[in-house]
């Protein structure tokens, strides 16, 4: 896609799949769960609670290292609104 020059050009195709094209025109194309993941890895505090951080950093963190099993473990910590917000994530990535 490019130069990550622009965080909220990178930020809204990862969001919705769509790539800004220079003359201003969007085309779809499939964003790659990996890169969402990373950026609320990256920004958890937006995401959940702060009562769920250490656990939701955990469990992205095993997400995003291919250890889902481990991930799933962890859920149980999350508060119910950051396990949904968590399950949204995983089941968007499958």
């Amino acid at each position: 896609m490019g130069a990550y020059d622009d965080l909220g050009r990178v930020t809204r195709f990862l969001a919705t799949s769509q790539a800004e094209l220079p003359d201003g025109r969007r085309a779809p194309y499939i964003a790659h769960d990996y890169g969402a993941a990373v950026f609320v890895y990256s920004n958890l505090e937006k995401f959940f609670p702060a009562s769920d951080l250490n656990a939701a950093h955990e469990a992205l963190r095993d997400w995003l290292w291919e250890q889902p099993q481990d991930a799933q473990m962890l859920l149980v910590r999350l508060s119910p609104a950051g396990r949904a917000t968590m399950e949204m994530f995983v089941r968007a990535a499958n």
